[in-house]
């Protein structure tokens, strides 16, 4: 329904029905629509005369429809209408429509209307729903209790007919008294089981049902299937764990216990024994080369830092660091070496660092340096900083931001 709304607002142009060329043209190129209404499309006037439709039968093109109660609705309504069954004026059998206006850009004026026909002896929508029954034996109805008539069945030829006497009118009976599924007796005379559903826009019921017997007897065999299978599965699964488990657990502990010793210290690290080829074996095997390349990382990051630590006492090199967000301001100690403190001899932030540089190179440092650094581009400054003997010393300072936060900020 909003598939034939959309393509109804594509009917109109500048608040005036399109001509009917442009009209039939479009018309012709909806497969979609054509695909879920049999009986067609029919666009009438804004008098609800009809002037185009698709596929183009005889005698349906300038029929009167005002007087369809239908038309009066969506005129006053300016909504889609689905109308009941019904016989149709051009085609002459059992139908139904949904008709939807085709409205001016500000939806206060109908223009003009746009049907989407179904022909409820013909495949369409309606019997697509009845054939989507558990097997042949199934049986499928929709009825209209308004009307009390079945709006499509299963069975052949029964559209718009009374079901009051039918053999199907127990389901019926019961689905209308408020009980939505259980079990009846169907045309057979057979227990059935049944099942129902409204379809409230147009207040026509669903009822599906299938024979009881039928019902149960896969069931049954299939419940007979399944718990001997799960026996036999359950027999074979336990001696399956019980032996793994022996097999598994032992050596698994083993080395469980080996590697928590080594994580508390109480032994040296080492390698793990491996005694098979098994989920645990593997399990060592990973846990040996992990070890192996810890140690090739430990020493090459001891050498690391030592070739480091020589480079910057030779070259008289300090490193800090500044921690935006806690204000805490990190040197190592080369910093407090070069201005003759004791290392680590006090704790440093943004004040204290202020009040060491030169009042000279203050505005130069925050104004210039740190600008930079915020800004994510290397920066380089020289200033001078108060020594512990209340000399000035000339430092030169290069850095750039290695922290950000989410919003690619430095912090």
């Amino acid at each position: 329904m909003e598939y034939l709304e959309s393509f109804a607002s594509r009917l109109q142009n500048q608040n005036k029905l399109q001509g009917k060329p442009a009209i039939q043209a479009a018309l012709n190129h909806e497969t979609h629509l054509h695909s879920l209404f049999s009986g067609g499309l029919v666009v009438l006037n804004r008098e609800a005369v009809s002037t185009v439709d698709y596929p183009i039968i005889a005698n349906r093109i300038g029929i009167d429809f005002s007087d369809r109660k239908h038309v009066q609705k969506v005129l006053a309504t300016k909504q889609t209408v689905i109308t009941r069954p019904l016989i149709g004026k051009g085609l002459k059998t059992p139908l139904f429509a949904i008709n939807t206006p085709i409205l001016s850009d500000d939806g206060e004026t109908v223009l003009g209307f746009i049907f989407g026909v179904n022909v409820l002896a013909r495949d369409n929508l309606l019997q697509n729903i009845s054939d989507m029954t558990l097997s042949d034996t199934g049986h499928t109805m929709i009825i209209d209790p308004n009307l009390k008539i079945y709006v499509t069945d299963s069975r052949a030829g029964l559209s718009l007919k009374p079901y009051s006497g039918d053999h199907s009118s127990d389901c019926i009976s019961q689905v209308l008294a408020g009980s939505q599924s259980g079990t009846c007796i169907n045309r057979n005379g057979a227990a059935s089981l049944y099942a129902s559903d409204r379809i409230d826009r147009m207040g026509w019921v669903v009822i599906r049902s299938y024979p009881l017997s039928l019902a149960n007897d896969p069931i049954r065999n299939l419940t007979y299937e399944i718990s001997g299978i799960t026996i036999v599965l359950l027999v074979f699964m336990g001696i399956l764990i019980a032996y793994l488990l022996k097999r598994q657990l032992i050596p698994l502990n083993q080395a469980s216990q080996k590697i928590q010793a080594m994580a508390d210290g109480s032994e040296p690290m080492t390698h793990l024994q491996k005694h098979h080829e098994d989920e645990v074996g593997k399990l060592v095997k990973a846990f040996n080369q992990l070890h192996q390349s810890r140690q090739r990382y430990e020493e090459a990051l001891r050498a690391s830092e030592e070739r480091y630590r020589l480079t910057m006492e030779a070259t008289h090199t300090g490193i800090w660091s500044w921690d935006l967000q806690n204000d805490r301001i990190s040197w190592n100690s080369e910093c407090f070496t070069m201005l003759g403190y004791p290392d680590q001899a006090f704790t440093l932030d943004r004040q204290r660092f202020r009040d060491m540089i030169h009042p000279d190179d203050q505005v130069h440092f925050f104004i210039s340096f740190m600008p930079q650094m915020l800004s994510d581009t290397a920066a380089e400054a020289e200033f001078r900083l108060k020594t512990y003997q209340g000399d000035w010393l000339w430092v030169q300072s290069r850095g750039r931001p290695i922290l950000f936060n989410n919003q690619s900020k430095p912090i």
